[in-house]
């Protein structure tokens, strides 16, 4: 089924070759598996589609954590226009504006408590901002 969380295992193994002769028992060394499982990352933004330019768009964190008891401090950083260098915030539901429209990567990167660290990256479209106008008299 698979190995357990904050355990510490070795490995012990045997080999027979083609002739049916068997070797002896080789061990591993020691190591043990992560305390829990890494945040498994997830976001939203708003509006979902038809994104104009120029107006806000509302991320939304949706991870998941698994670092229960942990002492540290969550984290997230996000790039809006990935990879680095680029438009970016560390709070955990930012807004931002795109100036144009396009495709563009948006990264969002969380730390647990425990210092367990896990990125996500998602394609945004922007389309071209919403026309202005201007409501003229006749005359």
């Amino acid at each position: 089924s698979g190995l357990d969380f904050n355990i510490t295992y070795k490995a012990r193994v045997s080999v027979w070759d083609s002739q049916d002769n068997v070797s002896g028992w080789k061990e591993s060394s020691s190591w043990k598996t992560p305390k829990h499982a890494y945040p498994f990352v997830d976001f939203t933004w708003s509006p979902s589609t038809n994104i104009p330019a120029k107006q806000p768009v509302q991320f939304t964190d949706q991870t998941t954590f698994y670092d229960v008891g942990g002492v540290g401090a969550r984290a997230w950083s996000w790039l809006f226009k990935a990879p680095s260098p680029s438009p970016s915030s560390t709070l955990q539901n930012p807004t931002y504006t795109y100036d144009s429209a396009g495709s563009y990567q948006v990264s969002e990167t969380v730390t647990d408590k425990d210092g367990f660290t896990c990125p996500r990256t998602k394609q945004i479209n922007i389309a071209k901002p919403i026309p202005e106008w201007k409501e003229v008299s006749p005359r």
